[in-house]
């Protein structure tokens, strides 16, 4: 799925394609641990240390999203305030 959303770009920008890639390569990390919580890995410290990536992985990907949201919210509220602006003087 990531080298179809590399390739074709779906979204019209180019910081959302970029961020889709990101998302994609986050969740294909945490499959790969997901696979260190069967018996696989007999060893109880190393799944805790497993487990401590995992959470740090799913809250960097969380604020990645977020801080997108708000730079992007941000950006359209100085726009609209510079047109109201603009439109008052």
């Amino acid at each position: 799925m990531m080298v179809v959303s590399g390739y074709t770009n779906p979204f019209c920008s180019r910081i959302s394609n970029l961020l889709d890639l990101v998302n994609e390569a986050f969740i294909l990390m945490l499959t790969y641990h997901f696979y260190q919580f069967t018996d696989f890995m007999p060893d109880l410290s190393m799944r805790t240390n497993v487990g401590l990536s995992m959470i740090f992985i799913t809250v960097l990907s969380v604020l990645i999203s977020i801080g997108n949201v708000v730079v992007e919210t941000a950006a359209l509220s100085m726009r609209k305030l510079k047109l109201r602006y603009l439109a008052w003087k």
